[in-house]
């Protein structure tokens, strides 16, 4: 995969000022041609048949050639078409992009090779799950060292590059053994395992109070939930924490969460039930009388609808 690179001042520079009212369309011109070139690794080539993809009459094409973005240029194989000033100032060329590919081509296989000597020398059964096992990705447009086979997307601007020895001026950890996707994923794995249970929540809940609110409800139950279980108790704990809650009140909240038999997600709803739960108010002597009251009158009209009553009438 080739990176097409754009200044953060493309949308300032005079060139594109200049287009007008036509800014938008044809730099959008502009871009998706560009892409086409990094993926066809034509050194900044654009064929009319291309263009015309997007702009069927030229029009933006002729804007962005009037402004000095394009040019106008007869290729011998693709015939007559545009091409982007000053593409290899700015873009990875064709022979830079399959250099690195064959590089890295090179690399990979040096790495494979590597890890079936290792494999051959283990004693210890070897998983194919295990992350230490899977090779991390090596792509072409990227810089490595002989040292990692890290890589990372070739950025629109360039970087500050460390000394040959990979070092930090501080005496830290190289970059690219700190930051390979292999060792933070490796390290992680090493952390969970001398860590135990209380990493459970490392990666979300980092108060020292939620890993211990959920740790205890955990520890009371007969069978203690699955990690899943207690990391998303944990997230919300911890919400809640940095919001103020005192660690009693979440701890009440947890046990009534806990016997709802509710997913880890509702939780804060049941924890702003308990919260605000008001106590029932008592009922006066004067408001049980009442009560009783009307309760008898009812009782009397239903014994009593079914009755007919005898009105003095003429006659009787």
């Amino acid at each position: 995969m080739t990176w097409v690179k754009v200044d953060d001042a493309l949308a300032d520079h005079r060139k594109v000022r200049r287009l007008g009212k036509d800014r938008l369309p044809a730099m959008g011109l502009w871009v998706l041609t560009a892409s086409w070139c990094g993926q066809q690794l034509t050194d900044g080539f654009v064929p009319a048949e291309v263009v015309e993809r997007f702009d069927p009459r030229q029009k933006m094409a002729t804007r962005l050639v009037d402004v000095g973005l394009w040019v106008r240029e007869s290729d011998p194989e693709e015939g007559d078409g545009f091409r982007f000033h000053d593409w290899a100032d700015h873009q990875p060329t064709r022979d830079e992009v399959e250099r690195k590919r064959d590089e890295a081509r090179v690399r990979m296989n040096r790495v494979r090779a590597r890890r079936r000597a290792d494999r051959a020398n283990r004693t210890d059964p070897v998983r194919d799950d295990d992350p230490e096992n899977v090779p991390p990705p090596v792509r072409a447009n990227t810089p490595v060292n002989d040292d990692s086979t890290f890589s990372y997307p070739d950025p629109a601007r360039p970087v500050v590059l460390l000394p040959e020895n990979n070092t930090p001026p501080d005496g830290g950890v190289p970059r690219a053994a700190r930051d390979t996707p292999a060792a933070v994923d490796n390290e992680a794995s090493r952390q969970r395992r001398r860590a135990g249970r209380h990493t459970e929540m490392a990666k979300t809940a980092r108060s020292g109070a939620a890993v211990r609110i959920v740790n205890a409800w955990a520890d009371s139950c007969d069978h203690r939930p699955g990690p899943r279980v207690i990391r998303d108790l944990g997230v919300e704990v911890d919400q809640l924490l940095r919001r103020g809650w005192p660690d009693d009140l979440l701890a009440r909240c947890v046990e009534a969460w806990a016997s709802k038999g509710l997913g880890p997600s509702t939780f804060q709803s049941v924890a702003s039930e308990v919260a605000n739960r008001r106590p029932a108010t008592p009922q006066t002597v004067t408001t049980r009388a009442l009560a009783g009251l009307d309760d008898a009158f009812a009782e009397y009209e239903r014994r009593h609808s079914s009755e007919v009553v005898q009105l003095p009438g003429r006659g009787a």
